[in-house]
């Protein structure tokens, strides 16, 4: 776990940028509150519920936003009164930056519930933070397939234009109307193109389709490579353990790995459909955490 605490260590921004050596694959969580007691109470609490993530905390909105530009943040919990400065317009400056950060509103004033959600933020929690309402929140942060089908299918459009003789990509993906963690498909086609492409074994298919049951959407991505050693799939492997662990954090989803009998691998991802129905007002999904 890897803690940042701008301002109440006394650190710099830029000396914070330059020191830390980011793993791409873990999570990137920011809490900006100009109460240094907040931030010191919050941190616990995160470490908690993200217990592999890179959490940094900040009292100034500026060096939250700069921190942002120069690093993937998956979520941001804020205040909305951030001193002298606004935590509505961070949030808006924070989705200018990266419109696929999830924002989570953390004040201590329930009436500025629909102030928030003007801001397009994911969600909105009263103080004081406590894994229980994190975890809630949790459940919110998914971004639409379509736009993460979308990031994948640009990375593979470039991987075969510099394999074009090894690589072929097929899409069955006419199923689209759901919402799953951010960074779930493309690190799992990139795995795939990783541990799958041989030039002198033939050229590399890789099959990304979707589909519908009952209680869920599943995302199913095959490759007729190598296959793997069931014996080393396991918890060390980084980038497929921080996938499950983002499926089961953010929706309680799963992920299984298995190889296929004609060769290859298959990877299955199962998104569950939340259990009970979205109630239509947003005011309703800000009153959550409110005690």
């Amino acid at each position: 776990m890897i803690t940042r605490l701008s301002g109440v260590l006394g650190a710099d921004i830029g000396t914070l940028l330059s020191a830390a050596v980011q793993n791409d694959e873990s999570p990137q969580v920011i809490i900006v509150d100009d109460s240094k007691v907040i931030l010191s109470d919050s941190l616990p609490v995160l470490e908690e519920v993200f217990p592999d993530a890179v959490i940094t905390g900040f009292i100034r909105p500026r060096e939250a936003a700069e921190y942002a530009k120069a690093n993937h943040v998956a979520l941001a919990i804020q205040d909305i009164e951030l001193g002298t400065a606004s935590g509505l317009i961070l949030c808006r400056t924070l989705l200018e930056i990266n419109p696929r950060t999830n924002i989570v509103f953390l004040t201590a004033y329930p009436d500025y519930a629909l102030d928030a959600w003007k801001t397009e933020a994911c969600g909105f929690m009263v103080k004081p933070l406590t894994p229980e309402r994190v975890r809630e929140q949790l459940k919110k942060l998914r971004f639409p397939f379509s736009e993460e089908l979308e990031h994948t299918r640009a990375y593979l459009a470039v991987e075969q234009a510099q394999h074009e003789e090894i690589l072929v990509v097929e899409y069955d993906t006419q199923f689209t109307q759901f919402r799953l963690p951010p960074l779930t498909l493309q690190p799992l086609a990139e795995n795939a193109v990783k541990h799958g492409m041989n030039p002198d074994a033939g050229p590399l298919h890789v099959t990304i389709r979707t589909c519908r049951t009952d209680k869920a959407s599943m995302i199913v991505v095959e490759d007729n490579g190598p296959g793997f050693d069931a014996s080393e799939m396991n918890e060390t492997h980084t980038t497929l353990t921080n996938i499950r662990q983002r499926l089961e954090w953010m929706c309680g989803g799963k992920m299984e790995i298995m190889q296929r009998e004609s060769g290859g691998t298959k990877v299955t991802v199962t998104i569950p459909d939340r259990k009970t129905k979205e109630l239509r007002s947003r005011i309703t999904d800000f009153s959550i955490g409110t005690p």
